[in-house]
Order: structure tokens, then C-alpha cells, then sequence
């Protein structure tokens, strides 16, 4: 996990190229070069990505920010329902705090 704020990461993404997109699972925005797979203290490594069930996706999976990665929420995989509730859950308790 980075200290640098997020328009930092957001701004490096689009100089170079990279996507910036929202995690499917928790809705914060990450680039590409966030991307990776995040080694354990075991030497082992949390997945970042994860598969979709009934979706087919880019080498069979589909990123996940880093919050997500170190939390051990990837190489699993999610129906759309319950990303779908996942990602809501996430942004709808945002949203109530802007309300």
C-alpha cells in the first residue's frame, strides 16, 4: 500500500498510459501500475485478480486494487450478484456520508 495520495496515483496512471478504473469488489479507484501481486510475510503472494463466474475476461481474471489484494480477497471467484452487492455495500456507505 502506498502513503502518496490517490490523485498522485491517478495522475501517474494517465501520464503513462496506464488504466484507471474502480476495484470490483470495494469501488476505489486504482491504476495499472497498482497492479501487481502483493508477497506475504511467508514469501507466498495474495492474489490480484479474481475470476467472475459466467463472465469471460482478459486471461481469466480481472484486477483488484491493493486494499482488496492485501485483505486476501483475490484468486477467488464471485458471481456477478455478489459482486454486485459487494460494490454497492462499498460505494452506498461512501455516498451516505456525503449525503
Amino acid at each position: 500500500m502506498s502513503l502518496l495520495p490517490r490523485w498522485v496515483h491517478r495522475s501517474w496512471a494517465f501520464a503513462l498510459g496506464y488504466f484507471w478504473m474502480p476495484c470490483p469488489l470495494c469501488g476505489e479507484s486504482f491504476g495499472g501500475h497498482e497492479w501487481r501481486n502483493v508477497r506475504k510475510p511467508d514469501g507466498r503472494y495474495w492474489s490480484s485478480s479474481i475470476r467472475v463466474r459466467g463472465r469471460v475476461t482478459y486471461a481469466n481474471g480481472q484486477g483488484i486494487c491493493p486494499g482488496c489484494t492485501v485483505a486476501g480477497l483475490g484468486g477467488r471467484e464471485y458471481s456477478l450478484a455478489e459482486l454486485d452487492k459487494r460494490y454497492m455495500d462499498a460505494v452506498g456507505s461512501r455516498y451516505d456520508l456525503i449525503k
